[in-house]
Formats: C-alpha cells, sequence, structure tokens
C-alpha cells in the first residue's frame, strides 16, 4: 500500500485473504507462470512446476489441470 503497487504477489491463503480485504490486487506464483507460458515467455511450465514441487512449495489438484491447459499434459 505503501508503494502504491499495481498487483501484489501471493501464495498464503491467509496472506491473500488480508490483502483482498485491503483492496489490494492479488495474484499467485502460480497464476505468473501460467501467463508466462502462454506468452511464451518461458518454453515449458512443467520443469518449473516440478522444481517448485521439490523444494515443497505447495501445488494442489491444479498442477495436472494447469499443465492441461497450457497443453503440456
Amino acid at each position: 500500500m505503501e508503494l502504491d503497487a499495481d498487483l501484489i504477489i501471493l501464495d498464503d491463503d491467509t496472506a491473500r485473504q488480508t490483502a483482498i480485504m485491503k483492496g489490494l490486487n492479488v495474484i499467485g506464483t502460480l497464476a505468473i507462470l501460467r501467463q508466462a507460458k502462454e506468452k511464451d515467455l518461458i518454453p515449458a511450465l512443467k520443469p518449473i512446476l516440478d522444481a517448485l514441487r521439490s523444494v515443497r512449495f505447495y501445488i494442489g489438484d491444479e498442477y495436472d489441470e494447469i499443465l492441461r491447459d497450457v497443453g503440456e499434459l
């Protein structure tokens, strides 16, 4: 809010809810990566998602959905 940012990147549910309640625009890491793939800014999304999972970044059921949507599954 101090920076008057257009968008804030948050993955924690509680932090997201708080930010939204304060009127901030929120996006998550997975949405950013998906957009990057859709805009051909990255060649493949699956290796990135797998690397995130390997360091215990939680990706639930949306893993397959995202990969299917971008044509990688």
